[in-house]
């Protein structure tokens, strides 16, 4: 799936934005949540909850219990979006409801703001750990599919670190 192309498309980009490459993310535990939801409501929901706070732990980030302040606040997700890379800055994108496709910019981050992003593949949910030059990690949750690879090819011409495991 080509979504660099779908988010090319999106308003808000400035006038000759490239896009190099973009991913399609849920929140941290956002998978666990629609599992934990049929099972559960509420305490699914508590479950999650948990899960994405031992991922950001887990990703370096020793304030996971607390509100992380930082850099990374900006690339979270709180409900399945869009991770964009451009030759300018990185972009959280918010999805349509009912075409699924990238509806709006609802973030940036420049370069030099992000050092480093982490992939990690799964069966079926792969993760991230994106590590911001003010050391605050933010993890996102990719379904499978997604062009990891490009993605990190992408960063790092950036300037970013990123590494694929």
């Amino acid at each position: 799936m080509n979504h660099a192309k779908k988010v090319q498309a999106v308003d808000g980009l400035e006038p000759g934005e490239q896009v190099l490459s973009a991913l399609f993310v849920r929140p941290s535990g956002g998978t666990a949540q629609v599992v934990g939801g049929a099972a559960g409501g509420l305490v699914g929901a508590g479950i999650a909850g948990l899960m994405g706070r031992r991922k950001r732990q887990a990703a370096g980030d020793e304030n996971a219990a607390a509100t992380v302040e930082g850099n990374a606040t900006k690339l979270r997700v709180t409900a399945p979006g869009y991770v964009a890379l451009t030759d300018r800055r990185w972009l959280v994108l918010n999805q349509a409801p009912m075409s699924g496709k990238p509806k709006e910019i609802v973030a940036t981050l420049a370069h030099q703001d992000v050092s480093a992003i982490a992939f990690e593949k799964g069966a079926l949910v792969g993760s991230a750990s994106v590590r911001c030059a003010d050391g605050s990690v933010e993890p996102l949750e990719l379904p499978r599919g997604n062009p990891v690879e490009e993605f990190a090819s992408a960063a790092n011409s950036v300037g970013c670190t990123a590494t694929v495991a």
